[in-house]
């Protein structure tokens, strides 16, 4: 019988992590696990914060698997790969190739819109989101 071993909890938004996390550097995050690896992990439990909400981006950088919030119906979705074209839609925003907003249904532009507040492309105002 073999027991695998969880680093639990790892707290990433601290300095070097966080910053690498903001920055999507995976330089320093692969670092940080490959010594938790060689200290004896089989799998690391992430504590990535506020940037729970951003799992769909986080995902293009090798996020695949999260603890989250069982009442969020849709993040659920997303982490089961039950809407990549919203995942795929984020992925394109992220590389500056947007699509133009009025070809968008109304769940494809409220990703539109959240991904461009978050990456810092726009500033949020609720009246924004309503148009």
């Amino acid at each position: 019988m073999y027991v695998h071993c969880i680093a639990e909890s790892i707290n990433i938004m601290g300095t070097r992590i966080g910053k690498a996390m903001k920055e999507r550097d995976p330089g320093p995050i692969q670092l940080m696990a490959n010594e938790e690896v060689a200290d004896g992990a089989d799998f690391l439990d992430l504590n990535i914060g506020p940037a729970r909400k951003e799992g769909h981006e986080l995902m293009k950088y090798g996020l695949w698997s999260a603890i989250v919030d069982t009442y969020d119906h849709e993040l659920i979705k997303l982490a089961h790969g039950e809407r990549p074209e919203l995942v795929n839609l984020v992925h394109d925003i992220m590389e500056d190739d947007e699509p133009d907003p009025s070809t968008l249904s109304p769940k494809e532009l409220e990703y539109y819109k959240t991904t461009r507040v978050l990456m810092g492309k726009t500033i949020f105002s609720e009246s924004w989101l309503d148009l």
